[in-house]
This record gives C-alpha cells, structure tokens and sequence, in this order.
C-alpha cells in the first residue's frame, strides 16, 4: 500500500498545474458575471476545445513517462541491493495493487516507493579504485572508524604457538638457523625442547586520509618478541612489547614517497614494491625468523617510487646499514681492541657498541605485475649497494705523526624473483639473491666480511664474503579453507682466508683449514606447511590451525677430527590463530 500509495501522489503531483488552472478559469468567471439580474452566468474565457484538451492529456503521458524514466534509471543504480529485498518489495507491490492496474503500474510504483526522487539520494555502489583518494567504506574492515577525514583501522591476530624440536637449540620460536647445535655438542643436543608462547601475536593499525590530492597512510605493527626478564619463564611470562613496522607512505598520481621502519626492499614481494605486509614474500612458516634462503630485514629506511603503469613499479631505497663481522670470523689479534668497528654481536644488543657506519644501504628495484587471465605474474630484480670502512689507528702503523688511515671496501649484490600463479590458486615461488657483503640480510648466518693485515703494523683491510641464497617453492590454496605450502631454501657462504700476520702457519679469516664450527659454509631447510581456516566471517575475523615441518641442516667449512659432518634437526609448529577482521 506505501507504494501505491507514492505512486498516487506522484500522479496528482503531476496533474495538479491542471487542476489548479481549471479551478483559476472558474474564478475569473465568477468576477466577470453580468450584473443584470435577468441574465445567465457566462465566464470571458471559453470552454477548451477537444484538441487542447488532448494537448493536456499528452503533456500529462510525457511528465508521466519522464517521471517513470527517472525512477527506473534510480531503481538500475540501485542494483547492488539485495535480491531477497527486491523480491520482498515487488511482492508488496504486487499484492496491494488494485486489479484494474495496468502491467506497466506496478513497475513505476515500485521505483517510486524505492527511492523518491524528490527526497532520497541512491549512493552508488562501492567499487575498489586505483586513485589513492578513493578510500570507500567496503575498502575496510568492520572495525574501522573515522575522525574527519581519516580512516582508522585496526588489526592483528592473537596466537598460540607449540614448537618442537628434535634437538635442543636454545631459541625461542624463531629458530638461528647458522647456530643449531651438531649432534655431539652437549648438553644442548641431548634433548629436545617443546616450547609454548603467546608471543607472536600482534597488533596494528592503519590510518589512511586525502591530503593534498593524494593519499597518506600511516602503519604501525608491533609483537611481543622484545627483549624480556631471565626469569620470566619462571613467573608471570611477561613478554615485551616491540615494534616492528613504524612508516607513513604518501601517494600522488604515480610518484610514492615512504618513510620509516618497513621490510627492507630486498625483501621478495608477492605484489608491487610491498610496503603493506600482505604484499610481501615471507613464506607462510610460523618460525618468527622465516625460511633459510630469504633475505630480509625491518629497518628504518626512505623510500621514493614511482608508477608509470599498472603494472610497472620502481623505486630506491635508502636505508639502515650494519657492518656485520660476527664472532665466526676470527680477525688479527691486533683489531680486537678495535672491534667496535664493526657489528661483533658478542653479547646481547644492548651491550654492543652502535656500528659506525660508513653510509647507508642503497637498494634498487623494478618489479612487474601482469594478469593472465585470472592468473598473476609477478617478476622482480634489485640491487644493493654497501659500503664498508674501518679506521687503524696510529699506535698499530707506528706513525705517531699520522691520526690513523681509513681503508674502504665497496660491496653489492642483487636479486631476481618471481611468483607466479600456474593454475589457479598455485603458485610458484622461486627467488634468489647472491651478493659480495650481505650476509646480513641472511639473518646474519655469516658475515659481511672479514678483516685483513698484512703484517702486524699495516693497516687494517676489510674484505668482503661471498653469500648466496634461493627458495623454490609452491602456495596451493586447495579449497577456499584450505592452504598449503612446500619450501626449499639454501644459504650459501664464501670462505675467506689469509695467514696469520703475527707468524706460524695458522690462518684467520673465514672457512679456514681448522676453522669453528660455526663457519658456515651452506644451510638447507625443507619445509611443508598446511593452513586449515575452522570459521570465518567477514564481520567477526577468522580462526585457523597453522603447522609447519621442517629439515634443518648446515655445515661448516671445516669438520675436526670426531665432530659431525654437519648439524641437523626437525621441527614441528602448530599455531591456533585468531584474526581480527
């Protein structure tokens, strides 16, 4: 009856200038009447003809045609309305509608009480877009709130991870891969170790808003793997808080500039140049420190690039450096007081001197992402730039006039990645990175490079290391629930070598004859992974069982006599996750 009822006043809205012109005539009759008491009432404008008459009719069919035209365009733009809604309206039209109605009224009448024209706005249908300004609510999730101009959206996942290992490594859940124990260093390798940990679970937020015709976005992500008590497994398990990603972006047209902590650029990304985690390669594996064979980092860094195309990305990054020489490498005797150089990690991190870098980390990137199909392609290449100086003081040369002398070294490497989607829901992984002085960005598994002296009062030289990586691999999102995953991944170290400068016939350096253990020379790790989602709704977030299985093994550059040829473990994560929507 609402809509009949609209449709009524729409049509005597639209006759209504008739009426009230008729009723006109009919007063102006009544002033101009003659006087004469014998004669009849006459009006001074004649009776409409029959064709005025129908000129009216047809203006009334065209302001009623223009009308329903107007309706049916609004009712078309509505289109994004449920069906179970717009069958429940036609219903209700259908069933109040007099029986005398024509075919064409119930139509009219159904647009009309839908959406008058005269005081209702239809909103068009939200539709994901490439301009940074568009930010529609759909874009966000259920959780998201505004203040002014600016979408706030919140995140994370609370975990509860088991981890276990085969033998005892003395990590946390995330695994040092260059230091898991050979089978024969006791009492670590006597055991195996099972642990529990709320600790990766996370927290973020996203705040996106136009300014100044583009957009801006501002993410921080923290966890609880911070620096913690020595006794906090004993009592109340108080894990820290840490930051892990800290960055605003800001986005015009087809420039982007970033800046602040994010992944490295060297890290793989699955889309673009991926600031946003989502698009970054860091495997499906719950062990907090990834997959061997990954490079990356998350560190502070300025970021510049630009879009020529939808499907082109290239960028530059500046970011933090850090020269790496580890307590692996052994250096002449003469730079151990001198060390603080460079980034030794004896010791925790607070208790490490800060590295005096010498400049920081350029790192390049193109990346190309084409749709074939349904199916994606993504290809990428990098190359990073490193510089490294250490100062011999004046005491070592015996040049009391001279303050010292500095000696560089300048190291580099690059990338080459792709993720491709074979069929649909299967892609293949294969990334690779080899480098002279990146070490570091294998998680620190070896170094960066080692220090070389001549003789006992020549300068000190840094040399670089060779460090090679990859991982192959396959993400099969089987069902709609369902998602697995195979990894292989290999590190690669170079030996660097020279003789002793104090005499003897002892090398130092790298991968010498007789070297530690923990020179290593290659690490593998294979892993599968299987991710099953229990529940998930869009307005509630999700829950799943994530696991992960994997093979460990390194092996050094030197196996002394009754040690192992190499070290190994397996692993075992299972993970109950929760996800915010």
């Amino acid at each position: 009856m609402r809509k009949l009822a609209a449709w009524v006043l729409v049509l005597g809205m639209a006759i209504s200038p008739a009426v009230m012109a008729a009723d006109g005539n009919d007063k102006t009759s009544d002033a101009k009447t003659d006087k004469s008491p014998t004669s009849t009432t006459k009006t001074n404008t004649p009776a409409p003809t029959s064709t005025e008459l129908e000129a009216e009719i047809e203006q009334l069919r065209a302001l009623i045609k223009e009308q329903a035209d107007q309706l049916a365009a609004m009712k078309a733009s509505m289109a994004n309305t449920s069906t179970a809604a717009a069958n429940s309206s036609n219903g209700m039209v259908a069933s109040s509608a007099p029986s005398s109605n024509s075919t064409a009224t119930p139509t009219v009448a159904t647009a009309s009480a839908a959406a008058p024209a005269s005081s209702t706005t239809v909103a068009k249908p939200a539709t994901m877009s490439s301009d940074p300004q568009a930010m529609n609510a759909s874009d966000h999730s259920p959780l998201s709130f505004k203040i002014g101009d600016a979408q706030f959206t919140p995140g994370g996942f609370m975990d509860f991870t088991t981890v276990f290992r085969t033998t005892g490594t003395g990590n946390g859940i995330g695994t040092t891969f260059g230091g898991i124990p050979f089978n024969n260093n006791f009492p670590t390798a006597g055991t195996n170790e099972t642990r529990f940990s709320a600790q990766n679970s996370r927290i973020s937020l996203k705040v996106d808003a136009p300014v100044g015709g583009g957009k801006i976005t501002g993410y921080v992500e923290a966890d609880f793997l911070g620096a913690i008590a020595a006794n906090a497994n004993i009592t109340s398990n108080s894990n820290s808080l840490r930051m892990r990603l800290y960055f605003g972006d800001y986005r015009r047209g087809k420039w982007e500039v970033m800046a602040g902590q994010d992944w490295s650029m060297l890290t793989p990304s699955r889309k673009g140049l991926g600031i946003m985690p989502a698009d970054v390669f860091f495997s499906q594996n719950e062990d907090t420190n990834y997959q061997v064979g990954l490079p990356w980092t998350r560190q502070p860094q300025f970021r510049v690039m630009y879009h020529p195309t939808d499907e082109w990305t290239l960028g530059v990054s500046v970011e933090n450096p850090d020269q790496l020489l580890t307590t692996a490498v052994t250096p002449p005797a003469a730079f151990v007081p001198f060390n603080g150089q460079l980034d030794v990690t004896a010791g925790s991190t607070l208790a490490t001197p800060p590295t005096p870098n010498y400049i920081p980390d350029i790192i390049a990137k193109v990346a190309y992402d084409h749709m074939m199909g349904e199916k994606l392609l993504h290809i990428e290449a990098s190359g990073i730039f490193s510089e490294f100086r250490v100062f011999t003081p004046s005491s070592i040369l015996g040049t009391p006039t001279l303050a010292g002398v500095t000696n560089r070294a300048s190291g580099g490497g690059g990338s080459v990645n792709l993720n491709l989607e074979l069929y649909k829901g299967l892609h293949l992984i294969a990334n690779s990175f080899f480098s002279d002085g990146g070490g570091r960005y294998l998680l620190g598994s070896g170094p960066d490079l080692v220090i070389k002296q001549l003789t006992t009062t020549s300068p000190f030289l840094p040399s670089l290391v060779h460090a090679y990586s990859g991982i192959g691999g396959l993400e099969y999102q089987a069902t709609k629930n369902t998602l697995l995953d195979f990894y292989y991944g290999a590190d690669y170290y170079g030996r660097n070598v020279q003789v002793n400068p104090v005499g003897g016939a002892r090398n130092i350096g790298y991968g010498f004859a007789g070297s530690p253990g923990t020179n290593n020379r290659i690490i593998n790790e294979y892993t599968v992974g299987w991710t099953q989602t229990l529940w998930s709704n869009a307005n509630y977030g999700s829950l799943k069982i994530i696991t992960q299985g994997s093979y460990l093994n390194r092996t050094p550059w030197a196996v002394l006599p009754g040690q192992p040829k190499d070290a190994h473990l397996f692993m075992a994560y299972a993970d109950l996750r929760y996800t915010l929507p």
